[in-house]
């Protein structure tokens, strides 16, 4: 979510969005033509219960670079704000953003806490697989409440992204192998 957008504002363009306590699995979907993110799944970035989730065997396709700069970044898959779970067996291609502020990521894993990524394939992603704490000095106070740690990534497959795997900022206890 962008630091000051409204909540109408930051589901723009998303494929499939799940924000609340719920315990889901998000399983067999094609997503395509989203501007922002093709499935995200958000905590409440505070004290309150936070999803848990399973996202597997969907197959996420970006637009790839848009012809104007200064959009957002488009996330293939993104895991945020307290949401623990999984994310394996996915296919990703091409999220990329045509701004110099950003990277778009095949897989977005921020904030949370007990996240394993694994059997995966990205590809040509500017983010192939992207483990970042966010800063809430520069996105706002709700991204201060989570530490991003105790994320695996394992057994993914990274073809043609500018980063295969991205850890950023304040990051502890990841594990990344036999990718």
């Amino acid at each position: 979510i962008e630091k000051g957008s409204t909540p109408e504002e930051s589901t723009i363009g998303q494929g499939v969005v799940l924000s609340g306590t719920k315990e889901v699995t998000i399983q067999n979907n094609e997503i395509r033509d989203f501007s922002r993110g093709g499935i995200g799944v958000l905590g409440d970035g505070g004290p309150g219960p936070d999803p848990s989730v399973v996202v597997e065997q969907n197959t996420v396709f970006g637009n790839g670079f848009e012809d104007e700069t200064g959009w957002w970044a488009e996330n293939g898959i993104q895991i945020s704000l307290g949401t623990a779970g999984y994310v394996r067996g996915n296919t990703v291609y091409n999220c990329t953003v045509n701004n110099p502020n950003w990277l778009a990521s095949g897989i977005l894993i921020t904030d949370t806490d007990g996240v394993t990524v694994e059997n995966n394939y990205v590809e040509g992603c500017d983010d192939g697989i992207a483990i970042i704490d966010f800063p809430g000095s520069k996105y706002g106070a709700t991204w201060d409440y989570h530490i991003i740690s105790n994320v695996t990534v394992t057994n993914n497959t990274l073809v043609r992204n500018i980063w295969h795997i991205d850890i950023a900022n304040d990051a502890r206890n990841i594990t990344v192998t036999y990718n």
